[in-house]
């Protein structure tokens, strides 16, 4: 996982960009540098679960990336109807946080093509909401 990382540090170092994408890449490599780093210390017997190494790599990049989504779904549902679906203060907070985040990537973004604006809105959002799996996993 941290050669995986590394190679995606170096691609994106080789990559000619505008300074908004950079801007966006930092924060997206460094959101998921926090995953890589908590999976390290997993196997360093330091922390007792991480996303990188409680599940099978494929599955990681789901929780990540699309389990996110699902969990911030319903998380606002529960904030409306005044119930914390999760039961998890962490997860609200880093849901009501994602979701600021998106807002702001909308004005952040504006002006920018179409593909790539919908990658960061998609990624980042879904890196935010990952921190709560700092605390506790989902599917646990």
């Amino acid at each position: 996982m941290v050669a995986l990382f590394a190679l995606l540090v170096s691609v994106m170092t080789k990559l000619e960009l505008r300074k908004r994408d950079k801007n966006l890449i930092s924060i997206i490599l460094g959101l998921f540098f926090v995953q890589v780093v908590h999976g390290m210390l997993d196997q360093l017997g330091v922390v007792d679960y991480a996303v990188f190494t409680d599940y099978w790599i494929p599955v990681s990049f789901f929780v990540l990336f699309v389990w996110s989504w699902l969990i911030m779904i319903l998380n606002s549902i529960g904030i409306v109807f005044e119930q914390f679906s999760w039961g998890n203060l962490s997860y609200t907070f880093f849901s009501i946080i994602a979701w600021i985040s998106l807002l702001v990537l909308v004005k952040y973004t504006k002006g920018m093509k179409l593909i790539p604006r919908i990658v960061y809105l998609y990624l980042i959002p879904a890196l935010v909401m990952s921190l709560a799996y700092l605390y506790r996993l989902p599917l646990h």
